[in-house]
């Protein structure tokens, strides 16, 4: 029993080079002379075209060059409305306005001013803007907040309300 891949290759024929260049061709020659086909030399003569049967051919294939040239235009208007819809999805958004004195003018830095109390623990920190807030300490001392202390509003007074019975030297 010998093997397959031990055999020596069969010998080559030397065929002639086709016409064609083609690499395939080549192949196609090749395989058909294997298993005998006989190949013509020329393509044979077209079939003479008149007749009801080739004028019905040819009203098939202008409805069917019409049906494909619709679709085809369908296919490019649907794209074209694709690629729109897919150009306004991928824009990016439009930016906020900006307010006309965004870049006006110095910023604010905020300075803090802290107050120490008769044991030197800061007891209050107080904001150049007015807010003042207040350390919260637990048992040891140790600060666990801050609280907002608010200075108390009194509201103005109106001019048709008359005289406050709050104000001082006013009899009550």
């Amino acid at each position: 029993m010998s093997n397959i891949l031990n055999r020596p290759p069969p010998p080559r024929k030397e065929e002639p080079a086709p016409a064609s260049t083609h690499p395939a061709l080549g192949r196609l020659l090749y395989r058909a002379r294997q298993l005998g086909i006989e190949l013509p030399d020329k393509a044979p003569d077209p079939v003479d075209v008149s007749g009801l049967g080739t004028a019905i051919q040819q009203l098939i294939d202008a409805s069917v060059a019409e049906r494909i040239a619709k679709e085809l235009e369908r296919q490019r208007e649907q794209s074209s409305h694709t690629e729109r819809m897919m150009r306004e999805f991928n824009a990016p958004a439009p930016l906020p306005p900006t307010p006309a004195n965004a870049g006006a003018g110095p910023r604010l830095v905020p300075e803090m001013q802290f107050v120490r109390d008769s044991a030197g623990q800061i007891f209050q920190v107080k904001y150049n803007n007015g807010a003042v807030l207040q350390a919260v300490r637990d048992g040891a001392g140790k600060v666990i907040g801050m609280k907002e202390i608010r200075p108390p509003t009194v509201p103005p007074p109106t001019p048709d309300a008359g005289p406050n019975p709050y104000q001082l030297g006013i009899p009550q």
